[in-house]
């Protein structure tokens, strides 16, 4: 009598899903700020919401320039939220085998910066937890990850405190930091490669990012030519107001190899692409 009776439950939901698939996807539309398309959602017991062939896309003329697909993507629910809260709560999602257009990510990160940090400083002060493990990242051009790269994606949320961390390829990366009114702060995103190894920290927000750090660049394993020698970037400090269409870098300065640097900027990112660019440097050696 159990078995029927779940049996009957699962088939139900998955009916109703079917039915509001389309309503689902203009729900992820309004979030995702690119066009999002599923092939088809299932719920599986006890409590599992399973997502087939999503895509996001440039646009409804261009489906075919896919940013994201990801064959499945399987999102746990809290039952207790369900039918306690009535709220539905997602505290973990997982999803295998994403491809990535890099030029596409970039783009779309450009485009969407501001709303992106926006939804991310008002997400609910719940646990969450997303893994992406497999993921295919498609060329960039001839210098950044020339050829598919392979790469995975963690991101934990506890309360306010934010985790992340990942790899492309040999490179790898990690962020801490914690979600507060408005901003992000980080207390430490490091960056290590064959490369280029570094950290920041500062605070990021719709409107301003602020950060601080040094990076270190082995300029022998870039250029491949022992002459040129290493680059040692300390002291970063920075102030960057970002507007739509629009950042100014109101202060930009640090030391490379011991030799001060200050910059500022007003840069348009609409096409035609414009920026107005002031440097100072003394440079001693």
């Amino acid at each position: 009598f159990c078995c029927a009776m779940a049996l009957s439950f699962t088939i139900a939901v998955n009916i109703i899903l079917a039915q509001y698939k389309d309503k689902i996807t203009q729900t992820l539309n309004s979030h995702f700020f690119k066009l999002v398309s599923v092939e088809n959602i299932f719920y599986l017991p006890p409590n599992l919401i399973v997502l087939k062939g999503l895509c996001i896309s440039e646009s409804k003329i261009k489906t075919n320039q896919k940013i994201f697909s990801v064959p499945i993507l399987c999102a746990s629910f809290s039952l207790a939220s369900l039918f306690l809260d009535r709220s539905f709560y997602t505290p973990s999602i997982y999803c295998a085998g994403l491809t990535a257009d890099l030029n596409g990510f970039l783009s779309f990160t450009k485009e969407n910066f501001t709303q992106i940090l926006d939804f991310i400083t008002h997400l609910p002060r719940r646990d969450f937890g997303l893994t992406a493990r497999q993921i295919t990242i498609k060329p960039a051009g001839k210098n950044i990850y020339p050829v598919d790269t392979k790469g995975d994606f963690y991101i934990r949320i506890n309360g306010a405190a934010v985790s992340v961390s990942g790899s492309v390829g040999k490179d790898s990366f990690s962020l801490q930091g914690s979600l507060a009114q408005e901003r992000i702060n980080l207390d430490n995103f490091k960056l290590v490669s064959k490369d280029i190894n570094g950290q920041l920290w500062g605070k990021l927000s719709p409107s301003l990012v602020e950060f601080k750090g040094f990076v270190f660049i082995n300029n022998l394993n870039l250029a491949g030519k022992p002459g040129l020698g290493n680059i040692l970037i300390l002291d970063i400090d920075s102030r960057i107001k970002i507007a739509s269409g629009r950042v100014g870098i109101e202060r930009l300065n640090f030391l490379i190899n011991n030799n001060p640097v200050r910059l500022t900027a007003d840069i348009l990112l609409s096409k035609p692409f414009n920026c107005n660019l002031k440097l100072f440097s003394n440079f001693r050696n």
